[in-house]
């Protein structure tokens, strides 16, 4: 895998996203929500984080993020996860355009990461 450093819309379904923050399932509220922590360096976390008390912070998603979330298991792409959306909410007025801003907000904000799978030559391997 290679991370992807751009956002094609061509290849952006062929995209692999990976969580990168801890996260678990609400019971009472039946979503998810992530820990993610309030300094992303080392050096930060050490420096501040026994003055800040709790070293992360809660994010709620709704009933679409929550399903995505848990869907970005690093195995699917971006484009399956879509296609499992389409059949849970059939009827989400503007799925895609709404699924596409939320990855890439979280991709942008180091929620996610997203790989590229490369295909090996089979004629390169011995």
């Amino acid at each position: 895998f290679v991370k992807s450093t751009t956002m094609d819309e061509h290849v952006f379904f062929q995209l692999i996203p990976v969580r990168q923050f801890e996260w678990f399932f609400d019971e009472s509220a039946q979503r998810i929500i992530i820990k993610r922590p309030k300094y992303l360096s080392k050096w930060a976390q050490t420096l501040l984080g026994p003055f800040t008390g709790k070293s992360y912070f809660k994010i709620k998603l709704d009933d679409i993020g929550s399903q995505v979330w848990q869907l970005c298991d690093g195995q699917r792409t971006v484009g399956e996860i879509f296609k499992q959306l389409e059949q849970i909410f059939p009827e989400e007025q503007d799925l895609k355009g709404r699924f596409t801003i939320f990855i890439k907000q979280l991709t942008r904000q180091k929620f996610l990461l997203l790989l590229q799978k490369i295909e090996q030559d089979p004629s390169t391997t011995r």
